[in-house]
């Protein structure tokens, strides 16, 4: 119902709530229930309210966006303008679509300067002004989409205003794109499901552990939704079944082995997934309006009021109408 709800490590305030270093189960944020979407990265989290941006946590690289290196425990609006649409965290970075045109901002490493590079406001990159999609990327180059191609860009010329944006492969109807912190990225075509790069946990699901530098198709399905890259596995949805694959670190696969695996193994039975997030060492994802996550929880990540590691899904806490989870 627009409202948010976070949980977990509270050290760099990713979660402007007041609580305690740790929240063990989802919290309000916040009184506002007209945040349309919200995103989290490494270190910091943004979201989109009636048009505008607001960012919030670390800002050591300026990934706030709001003109300074402050870090902030409470939202801080991104500019003065409304019209956000899209908006992906990095580690250090963001990257943010407004009424269609591109912008990034964050730390990074110029090239040319061969130093890193402070940019505490957004930049626009390019002159386009009908982007659909974007990913921040960390430590890799962002990506987009404009018209179903995919595009990608180094994140190291933003100051001059001269970024080279160049085309990704021969495709132009990409539907859903996926990176996160790892050297690797997923892609949705037709339905149909393509991962390249790293990959050296098995994270692509080609059922090889083979580094790939072109879009290798996974299996045969033609069901996909959904995929989500993490930190050296991926999660997506196949004609409503959930699907997990590549590192096995905490159980973060939710098959209830204690082993990687190189191609997709579906998680439990059930048919009725919505959604899915991927993250570094724990995934959660949406059934039945209910929330389920599994993995790593030393710091509350599962929300279920513990702190003990899942292999398998467990529900929060608190359950009910859940829209998404990032």
């Amino acid at each position: 119902s627009g409202e948010v709800y976070c949980w977990g490590n509270l050290y760099y305030s990713t979660i402007f709530s007041g609580l305690d270093e740790e929240v063990l189960k989802p919290g309000r944020v916040g009184s506002d229930n007209d945040w349309t979407k919200v995103v989290c990265g490494y270190r910091h989290t943004c979201g989109i309210r009636n048009g505008e941006l607001y960012c919030w946590g670390n800002n050591y690289s300026g990934e706030l966006g709001d003109g300074t290196t402050e870090k902030r425990e409470t939202p801080s609006r991104v500019g003065n303008k409304n019209g956000w649409q899209v908006v992906s965290l990095g580690y250090l970075n963001t990257c943010g679509i407004m009424r269609g045109e591109l912008y990034c901002w964050g730390g990074y490493y110029d090239i040319a300067k061969e130093e890193n590079v402070v940019v505490n406001s957004p930049v626009r990159i390019g002159q386009n002004s009908d982007w659909e999609k974007v990913v921040a990327g960390t430590f890799t180059k962002p990506c987009g989409l404009r018209k179903g191609t995919l595009y990608c860009w180094e994140s190291g010329n933003y100051e001059s205003g001269e970024t080279v944006i160049e085309k990704v492969g021969k495709y132009s109807d990409w539907s859903e794109i996926s990176r996160w912190f790892s050297y690797y990225m997923c892609g949705i075509r037709n339905r149909e499901l393509y991962c390249w790069g790293d990959n050296s946990f098995g994270q692509i699901g080609d059922g090889t552990n083979e580094n790939k530098e072109e879009p290798v198709k996974i299996g045969s399905s033609s069901s996909w939704s959904l995929v989500s890259t993490g930190l050296n596995h991926t999660c997506g949805i196949n004609g409503n079944n959930l699907y997990c694959w590549g590192s096995k670190d905490s159980g973060k696969l939710g098959n209830g082995e204690d082993s990687f695996s190189e191609e997709p193994v579906q998680v439990g039975n059930s048919s009725d997934w919505k959604l899915v997030s991927a993250g570094n060492s724990h995934t959660c994802a949406i059934r039945n309006d209910d929330l389920y996550c599994w993995g790593w929880n030393q710091s509350g990540e599962l929300g279920d009021g513990t702190k003990i590691n899942s292999q398998i899904p467990v529900q929060t806490l608190d359950s009910g109408k859940w829209e998404s989870v990032i």
